[in-house]
């Protein structure tokens, strides 16, 4: 099954620490944060949890605009300034972890509009219903596909040795007779 995405991963150094899932969980409400924000009555100082969230947003793209397995150098972004200003910040080598903050700050606003969801009304019930349901099935486990490993002929070789020892070590000078 990897195989069908393999084209996608392979030439894109370091996914694991380069990719981060957000979730739908905290999008559905920064969007409605974002697109119904008078209606949601948030308070104003809301707004400086959206500056974080987008400036760290920026800065977790890294030094150039990377799009697939292309890199734009002609395009600079902000954290190659940033690094240019304080040099410590090029040791960590990792600017996707700034996403950290706008998890943060995504989370933060989130709860104001989830606790602005007025449970007493026909609409309030569905929507924090449909939220509830998305939230089950975006962390809902899914059954990971089993494969056996792949492993050298010589562990075949050492599993069809008599076991002379309960350690587990092969001591081929000890069983040789002179």
């Amino acid at each position: 099954l990897s195989n069908l995405t393999m084209w996608f991963w392979e030439k894109w150094p370091y996914a694991s620490e380069s990719n981060s899932y957000m979730g739908l969980v905290l999008l559905v409400p920064l969007a409605l944060a974002f697109f119904m924000r008078k209606r949601f009555g948030l308070p104003k100082w809301i707004n400086v949890w959206w500056i974080i969230l987008f400036i760290f947003a920026v800065l977790a793209l890294g030094p150039h605009l990377r799009i697939h397995e292309h890199t734009l150098d002609s395009i600079l972004l902000p954290y190659d300034l940033l690094t240019r200003l304080i040099p410590t910040l090029q040791v960590s080598g990792m600017p996707m972890r700034m996403v950290l903050m706008v998890l943060v700050s995504g989370v933060v606003i989130a709860s104001f509009v989830l606790k602005k969801i007025n449970l007493q009304s026909r609409k309030g019930k569905l929507l924090f219903a449909g939220i509830v349901i998305l939230f089950v099935w975006e962390v809902y486990p899914v059954r990971l596909p089993l494969a056996l490993p792949d492993y050298p002929h010589y562990v075949d070789v050492l599993k069809d040795l008599p076991q002379r020892s309960v350690t587990g070590i092969i001591d081929n000078a000890a069983t040789r007779v002179s």
